[in-house]
């Protein structure tokens, strides 16, 4: 089985991927949060779940302090979860399978998700309405939620605790992200070895002088998150 595609990095046409670990999941990996509605990156990773112990664990491993997260849901109800945001810059990790690892065009608009598809066609038949645009227009109207987005999602266990379960990692607007794992092979490495793989999943810092553009001329400087092939796991 080989890792799902998405038209825009590849020719390969692809279909909505399969969730195989939807009900294996006990928390989320995230390189961000929501500070007054606005999102906030981060140079560690943070980790989510509705599991206080498994989040205790996870401090234990990574570092940080629990915290209590409750949300309201739209009907009212209460919904509690745990948070840690941890020291760790790079997690070693563990892949499961090529199915493990998908990526497809997501259109939000306000909070919502109102289509998926491959980049070229909606999973309802219609067409993208971003498939037309040159690249640069695309992302410009898909950060203002015009049209739909590259999003790729990665399922894994932590090689430091295998046992603790299957996380999830959703990567938004990963244009950049889809290309670094197209460029350094990691589908590749990943449909190969068709099983079990080890990988690290990291935030590293960027900096760059920009010479084009509204910032043409200043530094800029960002945390991007990058995923690495360490060798088929035992």
């Amino acid at each position: 089985m080989t890792a799902s595609r998405i038209s825009l990095f590849d020719d390969e046409q692809r279909t909505t991927p399969s969730n195989p670990y939807r009900d294996d999941v006990v928390g989320k990996l995230s390189a961000g949060y929501q500070n007054n509605g606005r999102p906030v990156s981060l140079d560690e990773w943070r980790f989510v779940s509705d599991d206080a112990e498994v989040v205790k664990t996870l401090a234990d491993l990574y570092g940080g302090e629990v915290q209590e997260i409750v949300k309201t849901k739209k009907n009212g109800d209460e919904v509690v979860e745990y948070e840690v945001f941890t020291k760790a810059k790079s997690l070693n990790i563990i892949i499961d399978s090529p199915e493990a690892v998908s990526a497809e065009f997501v259109h939000w608009a306000n909070g919502e998700m109102i289509g998926r598809g491959d980049g070229k066609t909606m999973e309802d038949g219609t067409a993208d309405p971003g498939a037309h645009l040159p690249e640069a227009e695309r992302k410009d109207k898909a950060k203002k939620g015009l049209v739909p987005a590259p999003e790729t999602t990665v399922y894994f266990r932590l090689a430091d605790n295998e046992d603790l379960g299957v996380f999830r990692y959703v990567k938004s607007q990963a244009w950049g992200f889809e290309r670094q794992l197209a460029r350094n092979g990691f589908y590749d490495d990943l449909d190969i070895a068709d099983g079990p793989i080890k990988a690290k999943i990291g935030r590293n810092p960027v900096s760059f002088t920009a010479k084009t553009g509204p910032m043409a001329g200043k530094v800029v400087s960002y945390t991007e998150t990058t995923l690495e092939y360490k060798g088929a796991a035992e």
